[in-house]
């Protein structure tokens, strides 16, 4: 915050600049150094940017940028800006990604996306990051590089050759959310910057994606970095993963199988899981014994004349499964073989990485090894989609939902947990509902049975699950919780598993439970999408957007939050403050009466793209928060309201117009982008 600080005393002193313009750079541009406002512009769009970018959004000035009070306001922002250029050898100096500051005049802002990769896939492309990240003197003017494996990172450090300086960098390798995370370390405090540029991998198209954010609160930052260094960067990552691609005919740093035709994925995923309690069924083996542990599976077999023990992990979200092996009771720290189902087109890819830090790391095994095991799976998923089920299995999947939206699917999911009689054949007389902290606790007699049941209901809406654990006699969760889960394309799975570890189990309930709940469910949200209401009341969606990408209307949403002003909301007054783990927003609501001042504290979470806000009254933050989110399938926008403790959604009783004003707005700032 330092640096800020010199950039405010900088302005102020030096420039003779006013506060209400620097205060927008600093809180709304987020220049955060006298470096940062020198790179900003380039000699030739200096003038205009000043006028467009600063002084039109900054009232008085904005009223006529003709006027004396503005003119003065440029010619000192003019004279500001030259003395904040780098002289001498400071003007050559070289960004830590080692390319020479460019000449041209574009920039990353909230983000650049890639165009569409078809030379690769999306492991391709991963093990391109981790070959780079691992490598950096193949692809930089660099020396006397260290690169160590440390807990959760990679540390590496370089000299930069054309300015003689060290860097110091730590590097996160997050695979399941599919980013790569750069932090930059203090050399003289040894500690991480509060900025970190990041590279995502994206898929439907396949796609990377760069930008810059904060890492206390998660926002992303507008990045002055020059664009053309980035671009460079692209290709040579595109180039890497063709090389790789080609190098040998062991697995390396990944291999992929030829895609799979003529089984569903969902079969395939759960025939992948089927192996893990069953291993006999997909290979030869013997002496099999299961241990449920917290959070993993342990197993112990006899293979080829060789008895070995194994930790198993599972990951439902991101479809993979991770064995770690198991000698003298110490598990390895090397991920022996992760096993992970990719789609467009249905694969499944194998690899090894570091257990400490998630990077992969070369695995000399030939690829004809893993391969061979993908000829099971397969065989085993077309059994389950071939043959009638009598029993849930390792789980049951609908229809493909084709009549209603996601949307309209997870309403009355949620409302039937407060209503089970809608879902499920229960006494309505009998059942009682109570929220608790982190989950809803119901109680209702089966009218089938007279069973009194007491069950502890959990939402997860990121990921599109609902648990529903039965209690014991204690009042106790047992080991065993049911899962309803919402998969885009939009169907319905249901499943059992152990709650310790998360690894399904064969659930012999009979499948006309399962089947009867799908319908349920669909009827009520088919009639959902019938009814109208001047409300939003439990979420409304934006029309389908069109023309405009997904990482497009992302940055807009992004950018109106922490904009909202300059996004066409009725509001002034606009703070933005930076807290670790949120940002705080506080401003006057013009069209309300009263014009009200209200603050909230906002979350952005990248991998579900969802932003929520919980208001601010006096220090206290409320229990309840608003969610807007993207969806896709199709494209589109959502808002609703929740309990920020158990996410169940409540009726918002706010006008339609005031998400469909939002909606406008975010719609037309995206496409301007």
């Amino acid at each position: 915050m330092a640096s800020r600080g010199q950039l405010v005393q900088f302005l102020a002193n030096e420039g003779k600049v006013d506060q209400k313009v620097i205060a927008y750079m600093t809180n709304q541009m987020k220049l955060a150094s006298v470096s940062d406002f020198a790179n900003y512009f380039t000699s030739t769009e200096f003038e205009k940017g000043v006028q467009d970018d600063i002084l039109a959004q900054v009232a008085p000035f904005n009223a006529d940028l003709s006027k004396p009070d503005a003119k003065i306001q440029t010619a000192r922002l003019r004279a500001a800006w030259k003395a904040a250029q780098p002289t001498g050898a400071d003007a050559n100096a070289i960004q830590v990604t080692g390319a020479a500051k460019a000449p041209s005049t574009k920039v990353v802002g909230m983000g650049w996306t890639s165009p569409e990769i078809t030379t690769t896939d999306m492991d391709g492309l991963w093990e391109a990051l981790i070959y780079k990240a691992r490598n950096p003197a193949k692809f930089m003017d660099v020396s006397d590089v260290t690169v160590v494996d440390r807990p959760g990172f990679l540390a590496r450090t370089m000299i930069i050759k054309a300015t003689n300086k060290r860097v110091e960098e730590h590097i996160y390798a997050r695979e399941r959310q599919g980013e790569m995370v750069y932090r930059v370390v203090d050399s003289t405090t040894k500690r991480e910057t509060d900025d970190e540029p990041v590279i995502a991998v994206k898929e439907s198209p396949l796609r990377l994606e760069f930008f810059h954010r904060h890492v206390t609160d998660g926002y992303r930052a507008y990045w002055q970095t020059p664009l053309e260094p980035v671009e460079q960067m692209f290709r040579e990552l595109i180039d890497i993963a063709g090389n790789l691609a080609n190098a040998s005919e062991v697995v390396g740093l990944g291999v992929r199988s030829p895609a799979i035709a003529g089984v569903s994925h969902d079969s395939l995923w759960r025939a992948m899981l089927e192996s893990i309690r069953e291993p006999s069924r997909f290979f030869n083996c013997s002496d099999v014994s299961i241990k449920d542990c917290r959070g993993f599976v342990q197993r112990t077999l006899s293979a080829n004349g060789v008895t070995y023990t194994e930790n198993i992990c599972d990951d439902e979200a991101s479809c993979e499964i991770v064995y770690r092996k198991v000698e003298n009771g110490v598990e390895a720290h090397l991920e022996r073989q992760v096993v992970a189902l990719r789609t467009h087109p249905l694969q499944i890819e194998f690899h090894q990485r570091q257990e400490a830090d998630g990077f992969r790391v070369q695995w000399d095994m030939p690829k004809s090894a893993p391969l061979s095991t993908v000829d099971a799976f397969v065989r085993e998923a077309k059994r389950m989609d071939s043959t009638p089920p009598t029993t849930i299995g390792y789980g049951i999947t609908s229809d493909p939902i084709r009549e209603c939206s996601y949307d309209s699917m997870l309403i009355p999911i949620q409302g039937s947990i407060k209503q089970p009689w809608k879902a499920i054949d229960v006494d309505r007389t009998a059942c009682e509902v109570k929220d608790c902290n982190g989950y809803v606790e119901r109680k209702m007699t089966l009218t089938a049975t007279g069973e009194r049941v007491v069950e502890r209901v959990t939402v997860n809406e990121e990921v599109g699950e609902i648990t529903y654990n039965k209690c014991g006699a204690d009042g106790q969760p047992s080991n065993i919780e049911r899962v309803l889960a919402i998969h885009t394309p939009l169907r319905l799975e249901f499943y059992e598993r152990n709650a310790s570890d998360g690894m399904r189990l064969n659930w012999t309930a009979p499948y006309d439970i399962a089947r009867k709940t799908f319908e349920n469910i669909t009827q009520l949200a088919q009639q959902l999408e019938k009814s109208t209401n001047d409300v939003i009341g439990y979420g409304l969606a934006s029309k389908p957007v069109a023309d405009i990408t997904q990482d497009s209307l992302w940055k807009a949403m992004l950018y109106c939050v922490r904009n909202p002003a300059e996004s066409g909301m009725k509001v002034d007054n606009v703070t933005i403050r930076d807290m670790p783990g949120y940002m705080q927003r506080s401003m006057r609501l013009l069209d309300m009466p009263g014009t009200p001042t209200v603050s909230d504290n906002v979350r952005v979470m990248e991998s579900a793209q969802e932003i929520t806000y919980r208001p601010v009254k006096g220090r206290e933050e409320s229990e309840e928060e608003r969610v807007f989110a993207i969806r896709t399938d199709p494209l589109r926008m959502e808002m609703f309201s929740r309990h920020s403790k158990d996410e169940m959604r409540f009726e918002w009783l706010a006008p339609r117009s005031v998400a469909n004003d939002v909606f406008n707005s975010v719609t037309s700032l995206a496409q301007r982008m």
